[in-house]
């Protein structure tokens, strides 16, 4: 019957006009909350109108809670004065009490209801996983037998020389076709002639050194050597040897690193080439060691950016000890890249060693370097660019933010005014030309030059105050209109900071309160009246 009032109005439970309600109060307190008279509790102000149409007289808040807890409000209301007396209240807060109990059971209920339900999900969920798992055992152990299958059958088709040798007369036993077609011989023809014979007349002598320890049976690993092919070509080839003590054997794998070879003499030209271009590169560049921190090596415009004394002063530089590193996150962000291996960026603005304030990128890379794990740092000065990008941002921010609150003010039904350092008017909307009939006649002037007698005073040690604590609420004033009358407001203005923190301007509201003042004022008469026919009156009144 009544969802239209509830429909009607909005209530908060803050310390907002609209929070200092019934409910609001019952929700900040967990007490009960009656009003006895909605039309006498300025509490109610904000639904006074919406309850007068219901017929409303009164109204009662009472809390839901459980354990202490206030999960909400039941609220009630009666068309008859003094409806809700002691009685009634604990008869009601009861059913509110066993209202909070059922919900709060309700809530239980469906909590334990969708963790049944999640609960029911898992064991699923390990049940497939369970299933998952046994086929893939099945898969790993046919793979297995497969690969098994298949071995003899891989160390045919492998390109690395396979080889098995004796370890006392260093002759071959079995090669692998890869071995017959990177020699160029059969194992018959390897067989006939000593093992050096095979290799490059410079690498004789290590290729003998090595042989000595086959005969001793203590594994090579990586030793390179060159052979010699039947038609007289090179090639160079990388060996791994380890031994069979029972059966007094070596078996050897060898692999053709000729393409490698070259490969690195190309690496090599590339890497300096690279370096040339670090040190000429107009962004600043520098390794450090991952594990002490230790700068290896750096080019000129790092030395630049930095504002290095030297090139031997940079070189000396450790990011895990250097204090600007540290103070600016740059040691919290190079420990995150080396952590996670994952490439990073990080905006810095700092202060080098000769006093010159920095706009910075760096850029943080994981990298191995001479097999080891290296931080790569990259810095990008951009003092210039970032000072101009944030003039540019600053002025459209400004215009911005200007036209959005002269469109909010503009929009407002209660008159706004907004006031420079010295307090003098420099805007105001239509709601204040509508209301007190002014126009551009009051720009520059002082908001006092148009308020009652005696209000000027009040607003000017009202604004002392309000510059300390840098807002002012429900200020009563009265102003004087162009037309000559008054009209009673209530001023509330806020100081506006501008972009460096300060507070120069105010926005003022005024309110019209005349509607209350005149309710007020019938108010007060029909007391006075009531107060002398109650002094003339001889008889008792019961």
């Amino acid at each position: 019957k009544n969802s239209r009032y509830l429909r009607s109005i909005k209530v908060r439970w803050d310390d907002s006009p609209l929070g200092c309600g019934p409910a609001g109060q019952t929700l900040r307190s967990g007490k009960v909350t009656v009003v006895e008279d909605v039309g006498h509790d300025p509490s109610y102000a904000p639904w006074l109108a919406a309850a007068r149409r219901e017929g409303f007289c009164t109204s009662a808040s009472f809390p839901l809670a459980v354990r202490g807890s206030v999960m909400g409000t039941l609220n009630l209301y009666s068309n008859s004065r003094g409806f809700f007396s002691g009685e009634k209240i604990e008869f009601l807060q009861s059913l509110a009490d066993q209202m909070a109990v059922f919900l709060h059971n309700v809530r239980l209920f469906e909590k334990e209801k969708s963790q049944a339900a999640g609960l029911k999900k898992r064991v699923a969920q390990n049940a497939e996983q369970v299933r998952a798992a046994g086929a893939q055992l099945r898969r790993e152990a046919a793979e297995h037998s497969r690969v098994i299958a298949e071995k003899e059958q891989l160390l045919a088709v492998t390109p690395d020389l396979l080889c098995v040798m004796d370890t006392r007369t260093l002759k071959p036993l079995y090669g692998n076709p890869a071995a017959e077609k990177l020699s160029g011989r059969t194992l018959e023809e390897v067989q006939n002639a000593p093992p050096v014979h095979f290799v490059h007349p410079e690498d004789a002598d290590a290729t003998a050194r090595v042989l000595s320890n086959v005969k001793k049976q203590k594994s090579v690993k990586g030793f390179e050597t060159r052979l010699k092919a039947k038609d007289g070509s090179y090639r160079w080839v990388s060996f791994d040897m380890v031994f069979s003590i029972k059966r007094g054997v070596c078996y050897a794998a060898g692999r053709d690193i000729t393409d490698q070879k070259a490969a690195a003499r190309q690496i090599a030209d590339a890497l300096e080439l690279r370096k040339k271009i670090i040190e000429m590169a107009p962004i600043g560049i520098a390794l450090f060691k991952a594990a002490s921190g230790e700068c290896v090596m750096a080019n000129e415009a790092l030395m630049k950016i930095g504002g290095y004394r030297s090139f031997e002063h940079l070189m000396k530089n450790n990011f895990r000890t250097n204090r600007s590193w540290k103070t600016a996150g740059l040691l919290e962000a190079a420990e995150e890249v080396l952590a996670s291996g994952v490439s990073s960026k990080k905006e810095v603005d700092a202060v080098t060693d000769p006093g010159r304030r920095v706009s910075v990128d760096c850029y943080f890379a994981p990298v191995m370097f001479e097999g080891e794990a290296h931080l790569l740092f990259e810095i990008v000065d951009l003092t210039d660019f970032r000072k101009a990008q944030a003039d540019r941002e600053k002025a459209v921010g400004a215009v911005e933010s200007a036209r959005m609150a002269y469109r909010t003010i503009e929009g407002m039904m209660d008159p706004v005014i907004i006031t420079d350092s010295e307090g003098r008017i420099r805007q105001f909307n239509n709601a204040f030309k509508q209301n007190f009939g002014y126009g551009n006649e009051m720009l520059g002037k002082h908001p006092s030059e148009i308020l009652g007698d005696g209000d000027a005073i009040r607003l000017r040690d009202a604004m002392r105050e309000m510059k300390e604590r840098g807002f002012l609420k429900n200020l009563e004033l009265s102003v004087r209109k162009k037309s000559g009358s008054m009209m009673p407001v209530l001023l509330n203005i806020t100081m506006m900071a501008d972009a460096g923190g300060k507070r120069p301007n105010a926005i003022g509201v005024f309110r019209d309160i005349s509607e209350r003042k005149q309710i007020e004022e019938k108010l007060r008469k029909e007391e006075e009246t009531l107060r002398i026919v109650t002094q003339n009156v001889n008889d008792v009144i019961w």
